[in-house]
């Protein structure tokens, strides 16, 4: 076949990778890129004729797509309005709203005796950024947490107990479910235990996860 998109007819098709690899990043970039497929992929069916197998293959690769929009909109985007305005960046190339979703997670949030809060955030270079009181004090080397189960840290000449902003409640729901993952994941709390560096995109535990539900 000679058709840009023929290889979606295939049982292990480019878009069905996509949509299992796309899972690996962030919900926010997964949206903006099923969008444009989705948008890529409606150009075609609309420039098929009204019958045959192609377009019919064509219009069931849309439906995928659209669901796998709805499906991550229901659980990392809460409120209507800016549902709606994600289905418009889907189906009419309008702007996608602006989101505040957490890009780089805490893999250590610490509080010292003083009161002090520390966060270690990971940084482009694959380095850490050391946050202590929402400053920047220093940076410290990408092997600091290699294998790190503690629960404490000292750093900056402080002690650092670890500590998570999520409520109980998520924090319940999340060790319910890892206890025993063979229902759904509580999606309601995605939001909260990512931004809290406690899950991945995909509800894994981070090893601050694994932490945090091992000291509580």
């Amino acid at each position: 076949m000679s058709k840009p998109w023929a290889n979606l007819l295939l049982g292990n098709s480019y878009l069905e990778a996509k949509l299992t690899m796309t899972t690996t990043k962030h919900p926010i970039d997964q949206l903006q890129e099923i969008a444009a497929d989705f948008r890529h992929l409606r150009g075609e069916y609309r420039h098929e004729g009204e019958e045959g197998s192609w377009r019919r293959h064509l219009g069931a690769r849309l439906d995928e797509l659209e669901q796998q929009f709805e499906t991550l909109l229901s659980r990392w985007v809460p409120d209507e309005e800016p549902r709606n305005a994600w289905r418009r960046h889907l189906h009419d190339g309008g702007p996608p709203p602006a989101d505040d979703l957490e890009r780089v997670p805490p893999v250590f949030m610490g509080r010292s005796e003083t009161g002090s809060q520390i966060e270690i955030r990971s940084s482009a270079d694959g380095d850490y950024n050391l946050i202590v009181d929402r400053d920047k004090v220093g940076r410290a080397p990408g092997t600091l947490l290699e294998d790190y189960q503690a629960a404490h840290i000292h750093l900056v000449d402080q002690d650092w107990v670890e500590v998570t902003q999520s409520p109980e409640p998520a924090l319940k729901a999340l060790r319910q479910y890892t206890a025993a993952p063979s229902g759904e994941p509580p999606w309601q709390w995605a939001r909260t235990l990512l931004s809290d560096g406690l899950i991945d995109v995909n509800f894994g535990l981070t090893p601050r996860g694994r932490r945090v539900l091992k000291s509580g």
